[in-house]
């Protein structure tokens, strides 16, 4: 994927993340929704993680020239972000 593929996948991510912390993960909410959203937590969030290893499958390509250190630097503070930011959704519950 390229880098403005990783930027739409975290688009569309973080909407997705925040219903499930507010529906899921919410103080009102029984044990297996809370369990459904530490699921959609540790995957999402290992995908990401998946994403900085190159990967046959899932990576993203970067390629060498003027933007390389950009490019670089936003996967990496990407990957870093969205990482504590599925941390953060789950480890307090939506009032």
């Amino acid at each position: 994927m390229s880098v403005f593929e990783f930027f739409l996948i975290i688009v569309v991510d973080v909407p997705t993340t925040l219903l499930i912390r507010r529906y899921f993960c919410s103080v009102k909410s029984g044990v297996f929704l809370v369990v459904l959203a530490y699921i959609h937590a540790v995957l999402v969030g290992g995908f990401y993680i998946t994403l900085l290893k190159s990967d046959d499958v899932f990576f993203v390509k970067i390629e060498h020239g003027d933007n390389f250190f950009r490019d670089l630097i936003f996967i990496s503070v990407g990957v870093f972000v969205m990482v504590m930011f599925h941390g953060w959704s789950v480890s307090s519950r939506y009032r």
